[in-house]
């Protein structure tokens, strides 16, 4: 398949995803490949067509021929439809709305959206409503005093220290649930601690945002 049929194809099936993209993901994880499919009624790609790019994948015989079988399968746009509907909710029970995210920390909406607008707070935008991942929140508990047994402890969210620092390298194209999982997986850049982990300990943003420039070049 030639550099023009490729993009003839991808915007055929109405997604944003660049040719090299595309190859590269077919290549390396071509699992994801059945995602990109527009809706459950989505027509199968042309055997020749689907052949042409199979063979620029780099996909070996054997899984070829499974991701052939896979593209005829009849239910695979249904299959899509009801990844795609657990995509989305999983990322809306993830997520806070501006009003969510001030009650929690005890600001105003409007707080809440100039931090977005300059970067201090990382937000996405969810069937055109902006909101915010949880992970950027973490609690807070402190005390009236030195912690003992008559310690009442008193407990409050607020942003992830040095968050401001860590938002504007975060790749704007990644996926917003790979970012949470990011986020929550150990790295051995980062003394093997969660970047969760790591700004809550307040260690330094610098490596952590090497490692985000680097996502956006894989």
């Amino acid at each position: 398949m030639s550099t023009a049929a490729a993009e003839d194809f991808l915007n055929a099936i109405a997604t944003d995803v660049s040719v090299v993209e595309f190859t590269r993901a077919a290549a390396e994880h071509p699992e994801w490949m059945p995602s990109r499919a527009p809706s459950p009624t989505a027509a199968p790609m042309p055997s020749a067509q689907l052949d042409a790019l199979l063979a620029m994948s780099g996909l070996s015989e054997v899984e070829q021929e499974e991701a052939r079988r896979e593209a005829r399968d009849p239910a695979l746009g249904a299959r899509i439809a009801v990844h795609d509907t657990g995509v989305a909710a999983h990322l809306l029970g993830s997520t806070l709305t501006t009003q969510q995210a001030a009650d929690l920390l005890g600001r105003d909406p409007s707080n809440i959206r100039r931090g977005v607008q300059a970067g201090r707070y990382y937000a996405v935008r969810v069937a055109g409503t902006l909101r915010l991942p949880e992970w950027q929140f973490v609690e807070e508990v402190t005390y009236d005093h030195t912690p003992g047994e008559d310690a009442v402890p008193d407990s409050e969210f607020v942003a992830l220290p040095n968050l401001a620092d860590v938002v504007p390298a975060i790749p704007r194209d990644l996926h917003p649930e790979a970012v949470a999982g990011f986020m929550a997986t150990e790295q051995a850049e980062l003394d093997g601690r969660s970047p969760t982990e790591w700004l809550r300990g307040g260690g330094d943003p610098g490596p952590l945002c090497d490692l985000l420039a680097g996502l956006g070049h894989q």
